[in-house]
């Protein structure tokens, strides 16, 4: 079964390869672990049978898990443990969330929430975050202070305001933008 599976996938990328004149694709494909291949070729064979085996060629979306530098958690889970919803009235308070929530900004508040539904698996990532916490916590530097009075300040969404920008969404009437 694997025989035949990595020569299946071989001849498929390989076809692909001297079209685009692109080898490293076929010699991506070909590290991959057997049952990796072995799902691969079941997958290309599927779609083979409704003409839509093309989306097989777009490899650089190809990564493995333990690249990931977060969890993916899904509903049942993100529920089950209460990290935003609790379990009894299902409001936001007493779950997770709420419970970690200090934050003063929307976009802070929108960070905290991804932080949370996301948990990091890098453990290098992780003791660089929880250090960051810690220094703002600390509060002893000047910048950060500064940095912090200001933001208190802000009633404006900020990231909001930056992301409408980048788009092109900021209608300017005279001398007064609206966002």
């Amino acid at each position: 079964m694997t025989a035949t599976a990595a020569s299946h996938v071989s001849k498929f990328y390989a076809d692909k390869a001297q079209e685009t004149c692109e080898n490293s694709l076929l010699d991506s494909v070909l590290n991959f672990p057997d049952l990796v291949t072995q799902c691969l070729s079941a997958m290309i064979t599927h779609m083979e049978s409704y003409g839509l085996e093309h989306v097989f060629d777009l490899t650089k979306y190809f990564q493995s898990f333990s690249t990931r530098s977060h969890m993916l958690l899904n509903g049942n889970t993100l529920s089950s443990l209460e990290i935003y919803h609790n379990q009894t009235d299902y409001t936001e308070k007493g779950s997770l969330f709420w419970t970690l929530d200090r934050t003063k900004t929307k976009f802070g508040r929108r960070m905290l929430r991804r932080w949370v539904g996301r948990p990091l698996v890098d453990k290098r990532q992780l003791e660089e975050r929880i250090a960051a916490v810690e220094e703002i916590k600390a509060g002893k530097n000047l910048k950060l202070s500064r940095l912090q009075e200001l933001l208190s300040k802000v009633s404006y969404d900020l990231e909001k305001g930056l992301i409408r920008i980048y788009y092109s969404k900021v209608i300017t009437l005279g001398t007064l933008e609206i966002l």
